[in-house]
């Protein structure tokens, strides 16, 4: 219990007793015996955990995701944010029923309460921390994305995303404000980009059984760029249309995984799955959000990769759309 919540009581409590040894309460003294009892239990014993109020503790520029399964998934030690998904979390229907079938997803994420606006440039950065035997099978966990904001409605798919598919880190980028979607009945909408990439990182075993940095540098333009470091090392840097029509991008962080089906379908059983995360930043400038900025691998100034076990482009079609690409 808040302190507020303490005085409030403690004032009502002495009120009550005052108007009892004034004769104006009819209070028997056993009640107000039993009432002051409660009340001290209440403000020197086990108090009950406060009911999470939509803020993110770490950081208040964040707040959660409507969608998101209970808030038992979460715990708080210090700076450290631990998310526990187990299957038997249900989340919002566009998330678990998503395709009329339940099963589908489920996630515990925080997000930007400000978004960033187009045509301007923003820095983000995460620390995560999986464990050295972490099994991720034929479907995705996704560690954080941005969102296309338009007016008040965020739509389409994520031009930028960092997840694990099938045990293999993924960078996703993409460059094109062409989209094809589809409308579920849950009310979901799933499209793909014409011109989406996604980079396997080659370390994927390398990542597991430490904490991990991430840090983006995204210019919302339509002739824009983004660039990304895992642990001040630049991993990839592309140049394309990143504003995608958008009017502000949403910053989220946490642990989203989809596709479940595909692990289901081939009686695979779904296992509870554990990440921590810590320091996630938004900013204007990288001093904002990270302390070790000076520490960067610098810009190369054009489209490129490194320490990439491959990259494919896919397009409106989707995964049957996809093809393998180098970039120079």
């Amino acid at each position: 219990m808040s302190n507020k919540g303490k005085a409030i009581i403690m004032s009502i409590v002495n009120r009550l007793l005052r108007n009892f040894s004034e004769k104006k309460s009819g209070i028997p003294v056993v009640a107000s015996a039993i009432l002051l009892g409660f009340t001290l239990a209440l403000t020197t014993c086990g108090t009950p955990a406060p009911a999470f109020d939509g803020t993110y503790k770490l950081n208040n520029e964040f707040k959660e995701n409507w969608n998101n399964v209970t808030d038992k998934a979460v715990s708080y030690s210090d700076d450290v944010l631990t998310v526990t998904l187990d299957y038997s979390m249900k989340g919002g229907e566009v998330d678990w029923a998503r395709r009329g079938k339940e099963g589908f997803a489920q996630r515990w994420q925080v997000q930007s309460k400000n978004h960033t606006r187009a045509g301007t440039t923003g820095w983000y950065t995460f620390s995560f921390k999986v464990a050295e035997d972490l099994d991720i099978p034929h479907y995705t966990l996704s560690f954080a994305d941005f969102k296309r904001i338009i007016g008040r409605t965020d739509t389409g798919a994520p031009p930028i995303s960092f997840s694990i598919n099938n045990n293999r880190f993924l960078l996703g980028v993409s460059g094109s404000d062409k989209q094809s979607c589809k409308k579920w009945a849950s009310g979901s909408e799933e499209c793909n980009n014409s011109e989406a990439y996604f980079l396997t990182l080659a370390d994927t075993q390398e990542l597991k059984g430490k904490w991990v940095t991430v840090t983006f540098r995204v210019e919302w333009k339509d002739a824009g760029s983004v660039a990304v470091w895992i642990d001040n090392e630049l991993r990839t840097e592309f140049y394309g249309n990143l504003r995608q029509g958008g009017t502000a991008f949403m910053y989220k962080v946490g642990s989203y995984r989809n596709h479940m089906h595909q692990a289901t379908d081939r009686g695979v059983e779904i296992q509870p799955v554990t990440v921590q995360y810590k320091a996630i930043n938004k900013g204007k400038t990288c001093d904002t959000v990270s302390e070790l900025c000076s520490d960067l691998e610098q810009l190369t100034g054009s489209t490129t990769a490194s320490k990439m076990k491959h990259i494919v482009k896919c397009g409106e079609g989707g995964p049957g759309s996809c093809r393998g690409v180098f970039w120079d």
